[in-house]
């Protein structure tokens, strides 16, 4: 190790070029090794290790990359300044040559002698450097042995290859229940479709209904002008009858008149009593036409009026069964609009669903899982039904015209 110093020492005095290389790769490596140094100690100082500590993973990549940055830092830094030192050692070898010819042997000996106790110490610190990783390389060799222990186990192995087959199962479920989701997408985009023609019916629809009832309310108002008029010619009627009734009375009075002047004088009883029964007969028959024509009158307008009364409640019904009818639609309406609103909904939810799917899967494929290995097959799902198909929509009801009775020809 003398003659090393003193061949160090004598190439530094031959020339200052060869000097200043050496100086800043053996001071770069310096840094290098007390900034690995360091890091070895603050590992080391630890008194347990886990198990994730010493695995060829991210943990022994992201130390070995701290590592390179610190000695790469260290190296720039002392990159400067190994420059600095070489130029001032260069000098100070000049000087030192210049004095190291007007010095005696015995000072050239004694920094031949300091220069051999540095290079000593650095060793030394080196070598300390290198057992402690030598150390730490042997606990980390340690615990890998029993890791690698342990992988081998059985027990192990069937934990490993169980979750395996589980993940494998959840693959398989979930594709299954990817493609279920795709297809009850599809329906539901066909049922949108179909409600969404259906909707372009809508005005149509509610047109002719409208069209309906309107032809429901001119019937109505006919009906309603024909019993008006009924009821008027009733009560002319009526009025007949009675007019006719205080006529027969004044008649009968005018017979009871006449039989008792007819008592008082006897000599002209036979010829009036002949005009007498003659003209009672002709006016009993007279009120016996009228009764009769009466009756039948009467007879002809209750027909008329029941016909019309039917004719009305049947409008009636009808006109109800056309309202409830509209009412039904409108509901329908409606309840076909909150379930295009629920379907969209749906649709939505299940647009996130399946991208959260493709996401789960996307993760699960990043983990390394294998999803064309054989592995049992998961249970199958059942798909759910079709979804029921449309009504068929309602005809529009044709009202047939009324036909002309015997009212509307007497009217």
């Amino acid at each position: 190790m003398q003659q090393g110093a003193t061949a160090n020492v004598n190439r530094v005095s031959v020339s200052q070029g060869e000097t200043a290389t050496p100086c800043v790769k053996s001071v770069s490596s310096a840094r290098r090794r007390e900034s690995v140094s360091r890091l070895e100690m603050e590992s080391g100082d630890e008194g347990d290790y886990r198990d994730d500590d010493f695995l060829p993973d991210e943990h022994h990549n992201r130390d070995e990359r701290a590592v390179d940055a610190a000695t790469r830092h260290d190296d720039d830094d002392s990159a400067g300044e190994t420059c600095d030192r070489s130029d001032d050692e260069a000098t100070k070898d000049d000087t030192k040559t210049e004095l190291n010819k007007d010095q005696s042997p015995s000072k050239r000996q004694g920094a031949i002698d300091e220069h051999h106790r540095k290079t000593l110490a650095a060793k030394e610190m080196e070598l300390r450097t290198l057992y402690r990783k030598i150390g730490v390389y042997r606990k980390a060799n340690a615990v890998l042995k029993k890791e690698l222990e342990s992988f081998h186990n059985n027990d192990t192995l069937a934990q490993l290859e169980n979750k395996a087959r589980e993940k494998q199962l959840l693959i398989e479920k979930l594709t299954h229940d990817n493609k279920y989701l795709v297809n009850l997408q599809r329906t539901q985009a066909k049922r949108i479709e179909e409600l969404e023609s259906l909707k372009e019916h809508f005005p149509t629809k509610h047109h002719s209904i409208m069209e309906e009832l309107r032809i429901c309310k001119e019937t109505y108002r006919m009906y309603k002008e024909r019993e008006k008029a009924a009821d008027e010619r009733s009560a002319k009627l009526h009025q007949q009858v009675v007019d006719l009734t205080a006529k027969n009375k004044g008649l009968a009075d005018k017979i009871k008149q006449h039989e008792q002047s007819q008592m008082s004088s006897h000599q002209t009883a036979d010829a009036v009593e002949a005009e007498a029964d003659g003209e009672l007969a002709q006016l009993q028959q007279r009120v016996l036409t009228l009764e009769k024509n009466k009756r039948t009158e009467k007879a002809k307008y209750d027909r008329v009026l029941k016909t019309c009364q039917e004719q009305l409640d049947e409008c009636k019904r009808e006109m109800e069964r056309f309202q409830q009818a509209l009412l039904d639609k409108d509901k329908e309406l409606r309840h076909q609009v909150v379930e295009l609103k629920k379907l969209k909904r749906q649709l939505r939810e299940l647009a996130v669903d399946t991208q959260t799917s493709q996401q789960l899967c996307h993760f699960l494929s990043q983990r390394g899982l294998d999803p064309t290995s054989s592995k049992p097959k998961a249970a199958v799902v059942p798909m759910p039904p079709p979804p029921s198909s449309e009504k068929r929509p309602a005809q529009p009801t044709r009202i047939q015209k009324p036909k002309p009775t015997k009212m509307d020809s007497l009217i």
